[in-house]
């Protein structure tokens, strides 16, 4: 039997089939309760996959939510996937409670790899440094651990 999906756990893959049938099918769609400033796209979680970190106003106005939205590992946001070889579900990512992430000031943090380490960092200013000459820039240090139940992506 050929597992026609990405699960990650079946051992039953044709690699041949896989790479004869790519097919691109769109993700279920959803959207973002706050006015987004920035989408930014990367593989935040160390998947192989795109996730998305969504920058947008607090009702402040005075500095940035940063959330991110990680994609499931079939591909996509929020949508249910049956492995067809192990017929395992494979949990959807959850759209309705991203990971919240310390907001920053309205000057947006750039992607960058701080310490050399593959996983991707953000290098800018936080919500309380904003104002203080005394504080220079801070990293938000990826710490993605898919393993743990904490749902923590950076330290600060």
């Amino acid at each position: 039997m050929v597992c026609s999906l990405f699960c990650g756990r079946c051992t039953t893959l044709n690699k041949k089939f896989l790479l004869e049938s790519f097919s691109f099918t769109a993700s279920k769609p959803f959207k973002h309760p706050k006015k987004v400033v920035n989408v930014i796209p990367g593989d935040f979680t160390h998947s192989g996959k795109l996730d998305l970190l969504v920058l947008s106003h607090n009702q402040a106005r005075s500095q940035l939510d940063l959330v991110l939205y990680p994609s499931v590992i079939s591909g996509g946001f929020g949508d249910f996937v049956l492995c067809l070889a192990c017929f395992r579900a494979e949990n959807p990512s959850d759209i309705d409670n991203p990971v919240a992430i310390d907001a920053s000031s309205l000057s947006q943090p750039i992607v960058v790899d701080m310490n050399g380490d593959m996983k991707i960092d953000l290098l800018g200013m936080t919500a309380a440094s904003e104002g203080n000459p005394d504080v220079s820039l801070k990293m938000w240090k990826n710490v993605w651990n898919d393993s743990s139940d904490a749902r923590s992506l950076f330290q600060l």
